[in-house]
């Protein structure tokens, strides 16, 4: 079975893939920069490197052509975000795809502060309403989201997620204390998630209660 990763160069999708590397998957990588993902993958014979367009949603269709299963690691907000609902569009389309697992963010929904949380309910929104078995995975917290939103916390004792000012929601000392283990936590469930036999049914943005780096499977 054929599990293709797009986002496959970020620090969790490139995790992700060699975790299934190590299950003994094939993996096809959708990318835009072929060049980086050879430099992270070398000659592994498992891993198929696609150049894609990921904006266009006849090329990642293609892309995702005869794959068993999925894993989406982009963005929630601006250009990544439009990327991502192209793929869930193109994820819906194609044949014989069982499931389509995708990074999310801890207590995503329309009412949360903050913008990335918002933006990640949004696109679970949209994988709900393409009807496609799906599975978010929402952990607590990234290291490089916690420096990112270090001055703003420093000052106010809060986090806003606004761009300008880090990357999550309003957080209280206890919260952003929380080990910022997440990069290294999350690809063990995702890709196990697109090993099991069993799929998970469609979600979509109905609020879960996970634990700090847990996952969401409906």
């Amino acid at each position: 079975m054929t599990t293709t990763v797009i986002g496959a160069t970020g620090r969790i999708g490139s995790a992700v893939v060699q975790r299934l590397l190590e299950a003994g998957q094939t993996v096809r990588v959708l990318v835009r920069d072929p060049g980086k993902a050879g430099q992270l993958f070398g000659a592994a014979p498992a891993v198929e490197i696609v150049h894609a367009q990921l904006d266009d949603p006849a090329a990642v269709a293609a892309g995702l052509a005869k794959s068993g299963t999925a894993f989406l690691a982009m963005g929630s907000i601006g250009l990544e975000a439009n990327l991502q609902r192209v793929a869930i569009q193109a994820a819906a389309s194609t044949p014989g795809l069982r499931q389509l697992v995708r990074l999310s963010v801890l207590n995503a929904g329309p009412g949360s502060l903050g913008i990335n949380q918002r933006g990640h309910w949004s696109i679970d929104f949209a994988a709900q309403a393409a009807s496609l078995p799906y599975t978010t995975i929402r952990p607590a917290i990234f290291s490089a989201s916690l420096l990112a939103g270090a001055p703003e916390i420093k000052a106010t004792r809060t986090w806003t997620g606004w761009p300008a000012r880090g990357g999550l929601p309003s957080a209280t000392p206890a919260t952003w204390r929380t080990p910022p283990s997440a990069s290294s936590a999350t690809p063990r469930p995702g890709a196990s998630t697109m090993t099991s036999p069993a799929p998970a049914r469609s979600a979509g943005p109905r609020p879960s209660r996970c634990s700090p780096g847990s996952w969401a499977r409906r």
